[in-house]
């Protein structure tokens, strides 16, 4: 008798179990909605202004000319003041990607976030793509 109560006992635990699960379920699933769409909120309350990421463009570029990690032609070079602007699979800007100018030829490209989530302002300095000549 007293192994039938203790086994109605643990069915009834079981039972009662079963029916949590799915709920919390839910919660979850409406809690990963909500913290999407609060991560868009953050990529966009974060955006810099592109003339700030031109000023970012300019300095990386006079750092490393004056530590040699880039080539010589980059000395003098100008950064031209209306980027291309990269977007992610949400529509959002991801980067902005600005034209290194000298005498008139695009002599490269440096890519710098359009969001501080991001971390890192540059991101890449590169020679002028050959597609781009």
């Amino acid at each position: 008798m007293k192994t039938l109560k203790i086994g109605v006992m643990l069915l009834a635990l079981l039972l009662a179990a079963m029916v949590m699960v799915p709920m919390a379920s839910a919660d979850e699933k409406q809690l990963d909605e909500q913290s999407a769409v609060s991560s868009n909120d953050v990529v966009e309350s974060n955006y810099v202004s592109i003339s700030t990421a031109r000023e970012h463009a300019i300095v990386a570029i006079l750092d490393f000319s004056s530590k040699n990690l880039i080539d010589q032609i980059w000395n003098g070079a100008t950064v031209d003041p209306k980027p291309q602007l990269i977007y992610d699979l949400n529509g959002k800007i991801l980067f902005y990607q600005f034209s290194a100018e000298k005498k008139g030829e695009k002599i490269g490209e440096i890519l710098v976030s359009a969001s501080k989530v991001l971390g890192v302002s540059v991101q890449k300095i590169s020679d002028a793509s050959s597609y781009d000549l």
